[in-house]
């Protein structure tokens, strides 16, 4: 989902794992309304609340909360790590190790 969040199957798989309380039903309908108004089953767990007319409330706010989880994963892989910033953490400024010294 982080690295490719138009992966339906992907999508199936994580949507209620861990429980969220959103059922096998709900999915259905994501993928049954994106079908029938041509865009991607993703598009309308982002957008949930546009789509807030075909599920009721509660279930508009867990598909809210699955999608900003799934949202903050892809903005936080997006961030470099310790090894893609090279030491610039911890203020050791351009760190490049004691490799041949």
């Amino acid at each position: 989902m982080v690295i490719n969040p138009e992966d339906e199957e992907a999508l199936k798989r994580t949507i209620n794992y861990p429980k969220r309380g959103i059922g096998d039903t709900t999915v259905h309908k994501i993928f049954e309304l994106a079908g029938d108004l041509n865009v991607t089953p993703w598009k309308i767990v982002t957008e949930i609340p546009s789509y807030g007319k075909y599920f009721n409330s509660g279930t508009v706010k867990k598909i809210t909360a699955f999608s900003g989880l799934i949202q903050s994963f892809i903005i936080k892989d997006k961030e470099p790590d310790a090894f893609q910033s090279k030491g610039n953490c911890y203020g050791f400024g351009n760190y490049e190790g004691t490799k041949g010294r």
